[in-house]
């Protein structure tokens, strides 16, 4: 696309440009810049991550909704009432892992021979695990599946409230066995959950601080322009160039000598591709988008995990309400910075349990988890807890509803269109009502006896399908895992190959959590991470060649 002369106030080059600060953007900047071959230009278009909330265990409540959260409001749900959700992603160094809850998930082991089997190949199990390994550094050693030199910190809660306790009981109670490592050979079963936190003193080790903290401040062919939004990828014919974008309140140009990488998320990366001209051809047309290559996959195949919640009051005063109090508060802000411990050294959600909805399911197909607060209507917009209570969350780990995201206009600052399309399909709706009723019977297991009081949502009255139908589209639970919108593989829907390169261009490559095909189990910060080390490798082996 080519770029009037006068708009340029500089113009600089680079080997390797990234466009993305986020969980897979970080990791490629510090791999690519610390191999010493390419002066690397990594472009955020949020701002620092030195803040305290963005280091705090439980700091993603005050940073949601602000200007550490880009807060995408999405297309009305037809499934949900026809209600717009907030699409949280982090608009910060770091992007969403330095708003998210830290829970620390790869996937499961099936997930990547998934991928390999749709004709990705060197994406299965085995081919990521040494990056996993090489990536951690888990308080509990190494072994054949955990590491204990990398960079990124991952660790046990170091508070058990006894309704964490309890749910793990329960789901052995109903038959699940006892998880030994969510993060081992066999992530299925209820444990406690395992967080991407400092041993000591225990604070969030998103992707910023695992992998530029040092780097930022000592690699001279590492740039990095914060508050820098990407406009267009720019092209000659149909190799990718450079990169035009706003920073400082003026556009800029950067010329890539080898790559620019599209780093920007699941939402950004298939609007910043399709405003630069690829994407499917009729839709570019329509907005007004000179079309570079017609590339229909972009923007579909969007996936995300959701479900609902089973409340209820507590009948003892240990929910995370007791911390409304100043004086409980002041304590466990004492506990967490002096003691290492404590509610506030952890994301609420602190106990999960992934499990097969049916025998024959060859894969977990269910997540859940314990929350020990009250949580309030959606329409009511708040989850500021009123009275003790607590509820059983799930989210449907594979859901096969797909949705899109599309351009609202060829203005590079305008916000994409994104329609998740959740509980599209049918047999999300039957799993979803599925996981209501085993979450019913996981509250009536004898470890609850001493905490479970009255029923408080759905309620006892809410039991026929149509009943939680409307139920969900009220009380829903969105888990924030939006990713296969540059989806990877081999097909006519796919947006990158196997080795991440936009299929029909050269010099340019997507690496992020949108070339999934398929969402993976659990969490997507800590996959994110892998993915960009992965790409990080396969851009320094192809320039070897």
């Amino acid at each position: 696309m080519p770029l009037p002369r006068h708009e340029i106030r500089t113009e600089e080059s680079f080997d390797v440009i990234i466009v993305g600060a986020g969980s897979a953007g970080c990791v490629l900047a510090e791999r690519l810049s610390a191999s010493g071959k390419f002066s690397v230009l990594l472009l955020e278009a949020g701002g620092s991550d030195l803040n305290p909330f963005v280091a705090a265990p439980v700091g993603e409540t005050q940073l949601l909704e602000t200007r550490w959260d880009w807060a995408f409001k999405g297309e009305p749900e037809p499934h949900l009432g026809g209600q717009q959700l907030t699409l949280s992603r982090g608009r910060c160094l770091g992007g969403s892992s330095s708003i998210n809850g830290q829970l620390c998930f790869r996937g499961h082991p099936g997930d990547y021979d998934r991928w390999a089997d749709l004709g990705n190949t060197g994406w299965s199990y085995d081919d990521v695990l040494p990056l996993f390994r090489a990536m951690e550094n888990w308080e509990g050693g190494g072994d054949a599946y955990r590491g204990a030199s990398g960079p990124v910190r991952t660790a046990r809660g170091r508070y058990d409230n006894p309704l964490f306790s309890a749910f793990v009981e329960a789901g052995q109670q109903m038959g699940y066995r006892a998880c030994p490592d969510f993060n081992g050979a066999e992530p299925e079963g209820f444990a406690p959950c395992q967080h991407t936190h400092y041993h000591w003193p225990v604070l969030r080790c998103s992707s910023s601080y695992a992998h530029l903290l040092k780097a930022r401040w000592r690699r001279r062919n590492l740039v990095i322009r914060k508050n820098a939004l990407a406009h267009v990828v720019l092209f000659e014919g149909k190799r990718a160039v450079g990169v035009r974008y706003r920073w400082g309140g003026a556009i800029h140009s950067a010329r890539a000598r080898r790559e620019v990488i599209v780093s920007a998320g699941p939402y950004q990366s298939p609007k910043l591709l399709m405003v630069s001209g690829i994407g499917p051809a009729d839709h570019l047309r329509e907005h007004g988008v000179d079309v570079v290559h017609d590339l229909p996959g972009v923007g579909g195949n969007l996936q995300d995990q959701i479900g609902s919640f089973v409340q209820h009051d507590c009948l003892k005063p240990i929910t995370y309400y007791r911390y409304t109090n100043p004086a409980w508060a002041a304590l466990a802000v004492f506990q967490w910075l002096v003691l290492a411990r404590g509610p506030f050294s952890l994301f609420p959600m602190a106990a999960s349990g992934l499990v097969k909805s049916a025998p024959e399911a060859p894969l977990p197909d269910l997540q859940f988890y314990i929350f020990p607060v009250a949580v309030n209507a959606h329409a009511e917009g708040t989850y500021a807890p009123r009275h003790h209570g607590y509820n059983i969350h799930w989210g449907l780990v594979h859901p096969k509803s797909r949705g899109s995201v599309h351009l609202r206009s060829s203005d590079p600052e305008s916000p994409p269109v994104i329609a998740n399309g959740f509980f599209s399909d049918e047999d999300d709706r039957v799993l979803n009502r599925k996981a209501l009723r085993l979450a019913r019977t996981l509250h009536a297991q004898p470890a609850f006896d001493a905490y479970r009081g009255p029923e408080t949502a759905p309620g006892p009255a809410v039991q026929s399908d149509d009943d939680i139908d409307a139920f969900t589209a009220s009380y829903f639970a969105n888990h924030h895992h939006g990713c296969g919108t540059c989806k990877m593989g081999v097909d006519g829907g796919a947006v990158v190959d196997p080795r991440l390169r936009v299929h029909g261009i050269d010099g340019l490559r997507v690496i992020d959590s949108s070339i999934m095909p398929i969402v993976v189990t659990g969490g997507l910060n800590v996959p994110s991470m892998m993915i960009g080390m992965k790409g990080a490798a396969m851009v320094l082996e192809d320039a070897a060649d």
